[in-house]
């Protein structure tokens, strides 16, 4: 019988740690290929040995597991990796992503490891704000607060700071997440589903605005016309995204290199939407069945490793951190929605 538990198997596998200050720090390894029924850790050409931006969704992924099904495992998993964000953040609030050894030296200077960067510092935002909810420890939310963005975002970055926020709406400044809000549900295209930003490319890898935008309809704003907007956007992309086989981009309908994180957003979306839009929640669930098919050869949640992408009839033959979350984020509300009861917040 599965255990939610064990979708964080692969993850553990994956982890490692070094000393600093006297006080252990626990990282998860990003990228691994299989080899005699091992996982074998590989380091990232250009870029390091772990980051901060798949600690704190591994962080969030906990935490659900710990929240929903009492594994107390999950609980004392996510506040190791916790350790990591900790370490990463500066004295002024700004985090960088990556480091480069498994010593733990830092990485600076790259696109993809400098202070303060959006993805990253959002999603550590999103775990701080997350642990806070689930622990009740206040430096947790200290960490939230302090958390510094160094540079302009689109509006995927920003679901993810809503989402955030909304973890811990009585501590949050409620006319900022309903800014976010607004500036999220306000950018759509004219077939009425949710943009990144006007006329850029619009990857489904972070399509976190439905998401965002169906978990706020129930506390701020007007839930009317915000599930309204939803509903265009599964009528006007989901649709066609899922009943089509998935895309990387939408705009030029490229399926190049399909990954897990083009598929959970949605998952994820579909999920809140069935909680927000209870009388269409058949509709979303059948979406969302078709998204679970897609994982079917891509993920083992007995030991919770999933395969990084998928290219036409090509399958990676890598089992990378960020797979194996975003995998584990759908499996989720997989065990929930086939518990056959009431769709609850997450």
């Amino acid at each position: 019988m599965q255990k939610p538990i064990d979708l964080l198997k692969h993850l553990q596998g994956l982890t490692g740690s070094f000393d600093h200050n006297g006080k252990k720090i626990f990282y998860i390894n990003i990228y691994s290929k299989k080899q005699n029924s091992r996982y074998l850790p590989i380091i990232a050409k250009n870029e390091g040995v772990a980051c901060a931006d798949d600690s704190a969704r591994a962080v969030v992924l906990a935490l659900e597991i710990y929240k929903l099904f009492g594994e107390k495992k999950a609980l004392q998993q996510a506040i190791k990796w916790l350790t990591f964000l900790e370490y990463m953040q500066d004295k002024k609030g700004f985090i960088t992503n990556f480091i480069k050894s498994p010593e733990g030296q830092r990485e600076y200077g790259i696109d993809s490891s400098h202070q303060g960067g959006a993805w990253w510092s959002s999603r550590a935002k999103w775990a701080w704000a997350k642990a806070y909810k689930v622990i009740k420890d206040k430096k947790y939310l200290d960490h939230y607060f302090k958390t510094k963005i160094t540079e302009r975002y689109q509006n995927d970055v920003a679901s993810i700071l809503l989402l955030a926020g909304l973890e811990v709406f009585e501590s949050e400044d409620k006319n900022r997440l309903c800014n976010l809000l607004k500036r999220i549900s306000s950018c759509r295209a004219k077939e009425g589903f949710f943009l990144h930003a006007k006329g850029a490319p619009l990857h489904l890898r972070a399509y976190h605005e439905l998401e965002a935008v169906a978990k706020a309809s129930d506390m701020l704003g007007n839930k009317k016309e915000l599930v309204d907007s939803c509903r265009q956007t599964v009528k006007s992309l989901v649709n066609d995204v899922v009943n089509n086989g998935f895309y990387t981009e939408y705009i030029t309908r490229d399926k190049s290199e399909i990954n897990p994180y083009c598929v959970s957003p949605l998952v994820r979306g579909l999920y809140e939407l069935s909680i927000a839009d209870i009388e269409n929640k058949e509709i979303y669930q059948k979406l969302s069945q078709k998204c679970f098919d897609w994982f079917e050869k891509m993920y083992e949640p007995t030991t919770g490793a999933c395969l990084d992408w998928t290219h036409g009839d090509n399958i990676s033959a890598g089992y990378g951190a960020e797979a194996s979350i975003e995998a584990g984020f759908s499996y989720v509300r997989k065990l929930l929605l086939s518990n056959n009861t009431k769709t609850i917040r997450i």
